[in-house]
């Protein structure tokens, strides 16, 4: 019972490329999701609290990014691109 991750999840992030913030939907309640760059760094984590939810991007230099969703019950993994623009 490995952890299974999905590209191409069933959420959506528009828009993509992004400036200043990004709308993601048809996440799961209480998932977990995290802003990760290139590097590794965690740079915003937060619970889905409704299933439109939006990721202010102020602060991110422009760049490509992974919005990665964990489930509730942590049994899948969902990752996609992101590309912020200036």
């Amino acid at each position: 019972a490995g952890l299974r991750v999905a590209l191409n999840s069933v959420f959506t992030l528009f828009p993509n490329p992004a400036t200043n913030l990004v709308s993601l939907n048809n996440a799961e309640m209480r998932s977990v999701v995290k802003l990760i760059d290139i590097q590794g760094r965690v740079l915003k984590s937060f619970v889905v609290n409704s299933t439109s939810q939006t990721i202010e991007l102020q602060g991110v230099e422009a760049g490509l990014y992974v919005v990665k969703t964990i489930t509730p019950n942590k049994e899948k993994t969902f990752v996609n691109k992101l590309i912020v623009n200036e």
